[in-house]
């Protein structure tokens, strides 16, 4: 397993991964409808123009069959000091992988990109 910053060529994956888990995760929570119509073309959309935003990292943890993204940088809160602040902006697993070694391996790669900014504090 290996946790590192993504490129161009994970986005697809990162998308896939992203609407996986909202189909599972707010199933009976949220219209099935909205649901049912989520796009891994229109997620890959937002997540490249992710990736190329300034100041925000975007992480991907591989195994054999498994990406999990999470994307990490300055603070969109506007009564906080982005220099100051990290946001942890999302955090995706594939369903079938929830629980395990990778999102934790994840979390911990988060932690030490918002050491290396010298945030003093990370919203989630």
């Amino acid at each position: 397993m290996t946790v590192r910053k993504a490129t161009q060529t994970d986005v697809g994956p990162i998308a896939h991964v992203h609407v996986a888990a909202w189909q599972a995760c707010y199933r009976g929570l949220m219209p099935d409808e909205f649901l049912d119509r989520l796009s891994v073309s229109d997620r890959e959309a937002s997540w490249r123009k992710a990736l190329d935003a300034a100041g925000r990292t975007l992480l991907v943890c591989r195994s054999e069959r498994q990406t999990v993204g999470a994307a990490c940088g300055p603070t969109r809160y506007q009564d906080k000091d982005a220099s100051l602040v990290g946001e942890l902006y999302a955090f995706y697993v594939l369903p079938d992988f929830w629980g395990g070694e990778c999102g934790h391996a994840l979390w911990k790669c988060v932690e030490k990109e918002i050491a290396l900014a010298k945030f003093d504090e990370l919203n989630v």
